[in-house]
């Protein structure tokens, strides 16, 4: 009940903070059925880590005019190269989900008995909340039928083309009413499987921070959430003046 509330205070705030709509195209697929008998005996794992803010590099205004002068990327708008870093949904074994949360959890729990530090028990605890929500997939996985992506794909965006990843508490005023409705959707999602809040990201044009930052209203960012499952993003959308529903870019091929 407590964690319904949390998410209706977040989209309300959000809801209360946007001004105008622009285009928003979900990423959401009807068609997505992520899981099936293969993928249930398959064992590729993505969780070596919950994904931070500082490990993809979250920048600020400071480090962009720092790199301003020797920068050769690419200029692109975030919404136009979205398909590259859409990734095949990751699969994970899910057979011996049991097995897996003891041994996690008695890691976690000699490991305390020595006196290990809760900072540097970081990755022990994402595993166990990653294998926690793992248990529930096969009954929720319907409820995230969204692309996927993945930490290097990010990274590689943002080495490629003038792009840096922000949180989205910094850009609630520019939240169009879809991406709202987006993420609210997500965090119901989010709230079948895990108890703590989801994380949500922004991939955006470097010279649209600046624009935010001197109070101008341009964007058109990417928007990412982490997975509840593992160690990768869910992508919820994307948004622009001038974009097309997320069908024809992203698996039509325009």
């Amino acid at each position: 009940m407590a964690m319904f509330k949390a998410i209706k205070s977040l989209v309300r705030g959000l809801r209360s903070a946007y001004q105008r709509a622009n285009n928003f195209e979900s990423q959401w697929d009807n068609r997505r059925n992520p899981i099936d008998s293969e993928v249930l005996n398959q064992s590729r794992l993505w969780s070596d880590g919950r994904i931070t803010q500082g490990s993809i590099n979250v920048s600020n205004g400071t480090a962009i005019e720092a790199a301003e002068k020797k920068d050769a990327r690419i200029e692109k708008k975030p919404v136009e190269v979205v398909k590259e870093i859409i990734v095949e949904t990751p699969v994970f074994e899910i057979k011996d989900l049991p097995q897996q949360l003891k041994v996690i959890t008695k890691r976690l729990r000699v490991l305390k008995e020595q006196g290990v530090h809760d900072r540097d028990l970081e990755n022990e605890k994402n595993a166990l909340g990653y294998l926690k929500a793992r248990q529930k997939y096969v009954k929720t996985f319907k409820l995230f039928r969204w692309a996927t992506s993945n930490q290097a794909s990010v990274i590689a965006l943002t080495k490629k083309y003038k792009l840096h990843v922000v949180g989205l508490e910094e850009w609630v005023k520019t939240l169009p009413v879809e991406a709202i409705d987006e993420i609210q959707k997500y965090a119901e999602a989010y709230a079948e499987v895990r108890k703590d809040k989801p994380e949500f990201r922004l991939v955006v044009n470097e010279q649209d921070w600046k624009e935010i930052q001197a109070n101008r209203r341009k964007r058109d960012p990417i928007l990412l959430a982490l997975s509840p499952f593992g160690n990768w993003y869910y992508v919820l959308g994307a948004w622009d003046k001038e974009v097309q529903y997320v069908d024809d870019l992203i698996y039509n091929g325009k």
